[in-house]
């Protein structure tokens, strides 16, 4: 709905897909991604566009929810768009720094949908 101007309307859409692009804590989405792509993302250098995300945590240690970290956003490529969300939970690392184990995970299955959606010139096929 962000991508597409739906959320309430298009201002308030490109109001949001702008913070988003500002966050700063996005490793599970960035960190396995080629670091060449990173630093120069938004210029010719790069295949990515923007990343716009929003990543959190859960700790809880009652019977109903387990530890977890999560990241989701957008990743604009020059192959066009597309939308990823990663929940690990159950993880045991309480730390919220940028080897943690759960952070770790997600960012392996980040590269993965990556590098298929590059190779695929931006299909998920």
């Amino acid at each position: 709905m962000i991508l597409n101007n739906q959320v309430i309307n298009k201002e308030v859409s490109q109001n949001i897909l702008e913070i988003l692009k500002k966050q700063k804590y996005n490793d599970m989405l960035v960190k396995g991604l080629p670091q060449t792509d990173i630093l120069f993302k938004g210029t010719e250098e790069s295949i990515i566009k923007y990343i716009a995300s929003k990543s959190g945590s859960i700790t809880w240690t009652g019977q109903e929810m387990a530890n977890c970290r999560n990241d989701g956003g957008i990743i604009s490529t020059m192959y066009g768009d597309y939308i990823i969300s990663i929940f690990i939970s159950n993880i045991k690392d309480l730390q919220i720094n940028y080897d943690n184990e759960g952070i770790e995970f997600g960012a392996k299955i980040g590269k993965i949908i990556f590098d298929h959606f590059i190779k695929n010139k931006g299909e998920l096929k």
